[in-house]
């Protein structure tokens, strides 16, 4: 038994799904199913209760939930203990893209500093182009960034963290400023503005792909970056800009609503050496911060 296999029977417990605890996890779910399975022939009788439609915890499978709940948090107070007794002082830089110093960095922060508040973190933004260079060269160890940008990079690992979706920035006196959510035909009519080759990700070269197959009545105009796009947004009521979660402007002015188009943007930790221990409890701090909220 291993603590990653509890840490898998935990995640099929809370999401009552074999296929979401993967979805969860960034693994297959035969690997959970395997998991699973092992773990039972150990204990010698069923975790799981499971038909075609439920998977609901045994009684025993309830003993063993409180069990590896008590394991892991001695397990992670045992880490936490032995770093607070080193006293060699170290600084964790972190780079990261678009907006995610306001809408991940902090609460991922707070809650490591809780835990390591003797250790300084410091943070660098990065356009897209400069994420496989900065890794490459040492500049940074870590980068906070969707996978697209690093993935055609052998050199460079990647710790997945959480999935982002896309956003439609719309001004606030927009006709569509009051929508919930919105589709590609939804666009049509107004000008939709598109990041330049330098600054765009493929998850946004697909949903730009996507939208002109569609023939609907919009226009694209260049948007260069995200904050240009912002400004160009804040300026016109027909001018819409398509941008991933990370990267939404927080202007008072600006609306972002959820663009249902179905993409999935991994979003993780890049690195290019092997990690050291603080590193490692950053990165398990983040996986459990940003999946905290279900």
């Amino acid at each position: 038994m291993t603590f990653r296999a509890l840490e898998i029977f935990l995640a099929v417990a809370d999401e009552k799904s074999f296929g979401k605890a993967a979805q969860k996890l960034f693994i297959s779910q035969p690997s959970v199913t395997q998991q699973i399975k092992k773990l039972e022939n150990e204990f010698g009788f069923a975790l799981f209760l499971r038909d075609k439609h439920n998977v609901e915890l045994t009684k025993a499978g309830e003993i063993v939930q409180d069990a590896a709940h008590s394991i892991l948090d001695t397990y992670h107070q045992a880490i936490l203990k032995s770093m607070r007794c080193i006293a060699v002082e170290e600084t964790l830089s972190i780079g990261y893209v678009g907006q995610m110093n306001i809408y991940l960095l902090p609460e991922i922060m707070k809650s490591f500093q809780e835990c390591y508040e003797q250790y300084d973190i410091q943070t660098t933004r990065l356009v897209p182009y400069q994420v496989t260079t900065s890794l490459e060269h040492g500049i940074l160890r870590m980068v906070l960034t969707p996978y697209d940008l690093v993935e055609k990079d052998p050199q460079i690992n990647f710790y997945p963290l959480y999935y982002d979706r896309h956003y439609c920035i719309v001004n606030a006196g927009s006709p569509l400023a009051s929508r919930e959510s919105l589709s590609y035909k939804d666009l049509s009519g107004f000008t939709v503005l598109t990041p330049s080759e330098k600054f765009c990700p493929d998850h946004m070269r697909l949903a730009i792909a996507e939208l002109k197959c569609m023939n609907i009545n919009c226009r694209f105009e260049l948007g260069y970056e995200s904050n240009n796009a912002a400004l160009q947004v804040l300026s016109s009521k027909k001018k819409i800009a398509i941008m991933p979660g990370y990267t939404r402007p927080t202007h008072q002015n600006l609306v972002s609503i959820p663009l249902d188009n179905g993409i999935q943007i991994k979003v993780g930790i890049a690195y290019s050496e092997t990690l050291t221990t603080l590193e490692k409890a950053f990165i398990t701090t983040s996986f459990h911060v940003l999946n905290s909220h279900g």
